[in-house]
């Protein structure tokens, strides 16, 4: 799936990731509590090509912009800001086959290997139709994933000292 990609492609975005990229789990709303996977990048809009070199190269995902930039929560004005999201079952198949071969780097690797696994899931099911014990079986096992997810996300001073 990712033949297309070059080596140099590979390991330029794997760094890119490493230090802009988010990957995410979402739940969805009971009854149903369909598990969801996305991965996203945003960049100001002046960085606006490489989000679309990257959408180009990976040919997944959808790019937008939020052409005005909003005031943030402290009041402070926002720089105008663009996106990639990627949430269907091709492109996160594709991202989990080219972070296998250009392997992260950073504190982000372990959210990756956990979306990853996640990702086992997530993929091999249909999640159409209703919500089978077997379905909220792997949802819940998800949702369980997501709260270690969002986990390691918080703020780790102790990962940065020496030892």
């Amino acid at each position: 799936m990712i033949d297309h990609i070059s080596p140099d492609f590979g390991h330029w975005f794997a760094g890119l990731v490493d230090g802009e990229g988010s990957f995410g789990m979402t739940l969805g709303v009971r009854p149903k509590n369909i598990p969801n996977l996305q991965f996203g990048m945003g960049l100001r809009s002046d960085d606006k090509a490489m989000l679309d070199y990257i959408h180009q190269t990976l040919g997944v995902g959808t790019r937008y912009d939020y052409g005005k930039g909003r005031t943030s929560t402290d009041g402070y004005k926002c720089n105008p800001v663009s996106h990639l999201v990627i949430n269907n079952k091709a492109g996160v198949g594709l991202l989990v086959e080219l972070f296998r071969k250009y392997p992260l780097r950073s504190k982000k690797k372990r959210e990756f290997e956990l979306w990853a696994e996640a990702s086992e899931i997530w993929l091999s099911r249909n999640w159409n139709g209703p919500m089978t014990k077997e379905k909220m079986k792997y949802a819940l096992q998800m949702q369980d994933m997501m709260r270690r997810l969002s986990a390691f996300k918080k703020y780790d001073s102790s990962l940065g000292e020496a030892k």
